[in-house]
């Protein structure tokens, strides 16, 4: 939650590696990664707990995630709103995502070439 904050005050506090976020492809990106992460949050949450967390913060959760699907579990979600029709639903965001790599003609990253600027870091 607030990540977007998160990373500015990240910015602000240590500024060496930079995060490039006066990228032009930053705002594009956020918006087109929130596109595709709502639709595709039923098939994606339900899977967090298992692969993530710890068994503590695994219960929690389970317990709070489930109320903004309008289900009683986890696993209910996944069965009721996951699957092709949660991916279908995303497809237009991974669409814009793929867009905006071919943008840059030095590719196939968004900044260019190879993933060295993320490696500086």
């Amino acid at each position: 939650m607030k990540s977007e904050k998160i990373i500015w005050g990240i910015e602000k506090r240590y500024p060496e590696p930079p995060l490039y976020l006066d990228s032009p492809y930053h705002d594009q990106a956020i918006k087109a990664v929130q596109e595709c992460f709502q639709p595709a949050a039923a098939e994606i949450l339900p899977r967090v707990p298992g692969s993530l967390l710890n068994p503590p913060s695994a219960e929690y959760f389970e317990s709070t995630r489930p109320k903004r699907f309008g289900c009683s579990s986890l696993k209910e979600v996944l069965e009721q709103k996951g699957g092709d029709p949660a991916w279908k639903a995303a497809e237009p965001g991974y669409l814009k995502i793929g867009e905006m790599l071919k943008q840059n003609p030095e590719g196939p990253y968004f900044m260019g070439k190879t993933r060295e600027y993320i490696l500086k870091r």
